[in-house]
């Protein structure tokens, strides 16, 4: 009985301890291998409405670049309402992955960014604004209308600041989930693996202390 408990014990104080999961908060779909793209530098900003329950911890989105292009940074802005920053405005660092080059010779790059965001729980907007690259070129955000998104509340609507309305782009938010969420069931998994490798070992020891 004591071995019983003290296994518990353990299980339970590991699974109170388990670090939350980054997950993806909201999605409004996949790249789209076109040309279709709005300018987020040289005074030009698009904001996207967003719905999501959790607290931010980063963001991915794909950039359409001129050939050796590197984004570097971003503006990154959270508000209640179109470019709002009531919740969060900062520059971010971006790191570049999976480019590859359309049909029009320009290249398509994921650009993903961490930073420490809001607590959110309802409906947003994320303005991207004075993105960096390595040469001072245009940085456009990838057009995707919301083709493919899964997420409640997409497709996105969108703005840009001069122009007013326009198609929605791709872009994924990234945090931790909010309470009212299920946990992963990988997490399940990898804490019922931990647990019996504890009854295990615990079992070996009390019987190797009885011969």
């Amino acid at each position: 009985m004591k071995l019983r408990f003290a296994v518990f014990a353990i299980a339970s104080m590991a699974l109170v301890a388990a670090p939350a999961v980054a997950d993806i908060l909201y999605d409004n779909g996949p790249v789209l291998n076109t040309q279709s793209a709005w300018t987020i530098n040289f005074g030009f900003r698009v904001t996207d409405s967003l719905v999501a329950n959790g607290t931010v911890q980063g963001l991915q989105f794909w950039a359409l670049l001129l050939p050796g292009d590197i984004v570097q940074s971003v503006e990154v802005l959270i508000g209640s309402s179109p470019f709002g920053n009531d919740l969060f405005d900062s520059v971010v660092s971006i790191t570049q992955s999976n480019c590859f080059t359309n049909l029009y010779g320009y290249n398509l790059c994921e650009e993903s960014g961490s930073f420490s965001g809001p607590a959110l729980n309802g409906s947003y907007w994320l303005t991207l604004q004075n993105g960096v690259v390595n040469d001072g070129d245009p940085v456009y955000w990838n057009e995707n209308s919301g083709a493919g998104c899964q997420s409640p509340g997409c497709p996105s609507q969108a703005q840009e600041n001069q122009l007013g309305t326009i198609p929605s782009e791709a872009f994924s938010i990234i945090g931790s989930p909010g309470t009212n969420t299920t946990p992963e069931p990988a997490s399940f998994v990898l804490f019922a693996s931990g647990a019996l490798a504890i009854v295990g070992l615990l079992r070996r020891k009390g019987g190797n202390g009885l011969q």
